[in-house]
């Protein structure tokens, strides 16, 4: 088993393994082949999991411990470690996730004869309530995008006016589809039908759906569109003519700060999206189908958070509250 070693223990070494430099045991490499292959794992969550189990092996290796001789002590030892390191529990939750299908994986195609992780339990994991705008919030914030993207062509650069309309479609589309940040990046304009008001997307999982288009973000991407003039085959593309990152697409939103620290994001305007579906009274199947979640209970806290609004508003306003 020494050459499924990536290295080993010495005296002196960190207490943090190193990033990884060497390649991931060939176990490894068959649990994400299988995840690829037969779950059908975007390419963002398989490189989660590839991280996690790295950094795993690599931990072991540095105590001499290859990883089919993994005891549940040793995953324990394991856990303990995360958390001193700091990691975040959503963070420790995926990590566990990551080495407990593995190790289901190896059980089950008969690389070790007892799994190691079935006897432990996975870290606690606190759910937070995401965070939202308001719907005057979105509105408001809408309109400042709006103003800019508004302003004569002739007043600035054409660069910075074709960024204004970009930004301009990006927000409208977000709010009115919901989409992950990864699905607007690879979004094509072929996926776009914008007679019908209609976007098709291939979310987590691979798996496809369809979403409506509201007609303030058809507009926006009209005006956009026309404005570059030059024939595009992505959604959202930059000067290149290569499609926005993941990132980029992140920085955008991130300029417009909110004040207050209160900063714009993919994930705010998707949360935003499904809080206020719900609290205009779409039912809860419905707004899992929009968002492409294969389980219902991942769009459930969603309506933990338009109950809270609930509450608030009644604080605000009834006499006797």
């Amino acid at each position: 088993m020494d050459n499924l070693l990536l290295f080993r223990k010495s005296s002196g070494q960190p207490l943090n393994p190193p990033a990884p430099k060497e390649p991931l045991p060939l176990e490894i490499e068959a649990y994400l082949h299988y995840l690829r292959a037969e779950k059908g794992l975007s390419n963002n969550s398989l490189e989660s999991y590839s991280r996690d189990l790295a950094e795993l092996s690599q931990w072991l290796a540095m105590r001499g411990l290859p990883l089919l001789q993994c005891q549940p002590a040793d995953l324990r030892h394991y856990l303990l470690y995360l958390q001193q390191k700091g990691l975040k529990p959503s963070s420790s939750a995926r990590a566990w996730a990551a080495i407990r299908g593995c190790f289901r994986f190896l059980r089950k195609d008969r690389y070790i004869s007892l799994d190691p992780s079935e006897s432990l339990q996975a870290p606690r994991r606190s759910r937070p309530l995401p965070k939202i705008i308001s719907e005057a919030g979105m509105r408001a914030l809408l309109e400042q995008v709006a103003i800019k993207a508004n302003r004569p062509p002739v007043a600035r650069p054409r660069s910075e006016h074709l960024t204004a309309l970009r930004d301009q479609a990006l927000f409208e589309l977000a709010y009115a589809s919901g989409l992950r940040v990864s699905e607007l990046a690879q979004l094509r304009r072929e996926h776009l039908d914008l007679e019908l008001g209609v976007l098709r997307v291939r979310g987590k999982g691979n798996k496809e759906r369809f979403s409506p288009i509201g007609k303030a973000a058809m507009q926006a991407i009209r005006r956009y569109w026309d404005a570059a003039k030059r024939p595009n085959p992505w959604v959202f593309a930059g000067p290149s003519g290569k499609p926005l990152s993941r990132q980029a697409l992140w920085k955008r939103m991130h300029a417009w700060d909110r004040g207050q620290n209160q900063k714009v994001s993919p994930h705010l305007f998707r949360h935003s999206f499904a809080t206020h579906m719900l609290e205009r009274g779409a039912d809860l199947r419905s707004v899992q189908t929009l968002l492409g979640h294969a389980d219902i209970s991942t769009t459930q806290i969603y309506t933990h958070v338009a109950t809270r609004r609930m509450q608030e508003v009644y604080r605000s306003h009834h006499p006797r509250a």
